[in-house]
Formats: structure tokens, sequence, C-alpha cells
């Protein structure tokens, strides 16, 4: 029986997944940092090549109110070892990537760093009254170093007398053996 139409590439995928456990729901007009940071390959670097990284996110508004509205922006953060040093969780701020703007500027945006790290993908939104969203972003790692911390981050502010808001997020890296 011949089967070189069904054999596998050598290089088969693998990857590496992080989850945020479902966020309760965050109080209105603040703004929270949703890290997940993803655990580093438990593999001699010689031994792989980055492929992708794919992020998840799910909000969900609070009760029905025709006033609520959720901005969001999420990034995919490379960085440098040890420059950015928070664990997967839910945070006010996360001051090593960025510092959240002051007044006169939106709510819940982050001038992020300039050095250190990498944003590789920045994608932003609104979750508009009484309606659920859910994105998925893809980066394209090869050629990334391996040696690199890499993060997916959402910051998000519930606005305009909302009830609230919940998130989940979950991240892959995948990569190829050599």
């Amino acid at each position: 029986m011949n089967n070189a139409g069904n054999n596998l590439d050598v290089r088969q995928a693998r990857s590496i997944n992080a989850e945020l456990p479902l966020v309760p729901f965050t109080r209105p007009n603040s703004t929270r940092v949703h890290i997940i940071k993803i655990p580093t390959v438990d593999r001699d670097t010689s031994d792989y090549n980055l492929q992708r990284l794919r992020a998840e996110w799910a909000i969900q508004p609070g009760f029905f109110n025709k006033n609520q509205m959720i901005w969001w922006t999420s990034y995919i953060v490379v960085a440098t070892p040890g420059i950015l040093t928070r664990d997967t969780g839910v945070y006010p701020e996360w001051n090593e990537f960025g510092v959240t703007t002051e007044h006169g500027q939106p709510t819940g945006m982050i001038l992020p760093r300039t050095s250190g790290i990498i944003i590789v993908d920045m994608w932003k939104g609104v979750v508009q009254p009484s309606t659920a969203h859910a994105f998925t972003r893809e980066v394209n790692l090869e050629g990334a170093s391996k040696k690199a911390d890499f993060y997916v981050c959402l910051v998000a502010a519930g606005m305009h007398d909302s009830d609230g808001y919940r998130i989940h997020g979950q991240a892959r890296l995948e990569y190829s053996l050599c």
C-alpha cells in the first residue's frame, strides 16, 4: 500500500497554550489590563522553529444597558526576557508595558514603552450595548527570537454607566520541530 500522499511532514506542528479564566464583571469607567503570558518552550532552542501566535478574546457586556460601551485594544507582544514580569491575570495597570493615558486622552489607552518590546499586532474596537464580541488575531513569528517572552494583552474600559463586562482569552504559540 502506498501512503506517499498521506505522509506527514517531518516538521510536525506543536503548540503551547495559555488561558485567562473568565473574568468576573468589572466595574464601569475603570481600565483593566488582561494579560496572558505564554509559557516558554521547554526545549533546546535548536530543536524548534517558531511559526505563529494566535490570540482569541471574548468580551461580554453586563446587563442590557443602552448606554453601555466597552473600549478595548489588543496587543501581541514580543519582549526581551525579563523586561515584562507580569504573569497571566487581570491588573488595573501594567507600567512595565506602558502608561495608562491621562485626562484628555481616550479612556483605556496605553502608551507602550519604546525599548525592550516589539508590538507585533495591535487591534482596537468598541463593543456596543448588549452585544457580545469575540475576535481572533494571528501573527507570523517565523524569524522571531526564540529567547523572547511572548504576551497577549487586552486593555479594556467599560464606559457610560455600564453594568460591567466579562472577558475570556486564550493564546497558542505554535512551533515546528527541526
